[in-house]
């Protein structure tokens, strides 16, 4: 060991001290270097997972609020087009049960002018909104309704729709 020693001058000592030390500081400052920028894009990577995720929140809450109101609106029609084919209906049936009034009212007493007028809203009969179960197809309600006939005196006045049991689903 003393041969190295006495070949090694003091020069070549202090040339490979010094670089050993500088390898050290190099290899310090980067690994500082290193985990600083680490610490850093994780910071940001979780700063932008958040952003992301919130993003995604407020975008999923508008389309289901976008639905939600889609729903309604679809909703509020179909009842609309259940009650204007109800109306329809009635309209219909009154006017045929009316011209049935006309048409037998001298022909035949008031028991058999009744009997004439309700046969064909049986739930037998052709016309389906009377006595049968109307569905919208598109919401899936279902009601019963039944033909309810107003009499004054021996002329069939009225003819009204009564709902008597609603249900919802398929």
């Amino acid at each position: 060991m003393r041969n190295i020693l006495k070949k090694c001058s003091a020069v070549w000592l202090l040339f490979a001290g010094f670089a050993v030390s500088t390898i050290f500081i190099v290899s310090g400052i980067g690994y500082y270097v290193i985990s600083r920028d680490y610490q850093r894009f994780n910071t940001e990577a979780l700063h932008l997972r958040a952003e992301y995720i919130a993003s995604q929140r407020q975008q999923i809450k508008q389309e289901v609020e976008q639905v939600v109101a889609y729903i309604q609106y679809n909703w509020t029609k179909a009842e609309e087009r259940l009650r204007e084919n109800l109306k329809d209906r009635t309209d219909e049936a009154f006017a045929i049960a009316a011209n049935l009034y006309r048409v037998n009212h001298g022909r035949a007493n008031d028991r058999e002018t009744r009997n004439i007028i309700r046969e064909p809203f049986a739930p037998s009969a052709s016309i389906t909104a009377l006595g049968t179960t109307l569905q919208s197809a598109s919401m899936g309600c279902r009601s019963s309704v039944q033909a309810v006939l107003s009499w004054r005196g021996n002329r069939c006045s009225t003819l009204g729709i009564r709902v008597v049991h609603t249900s919802y689903g398929t």
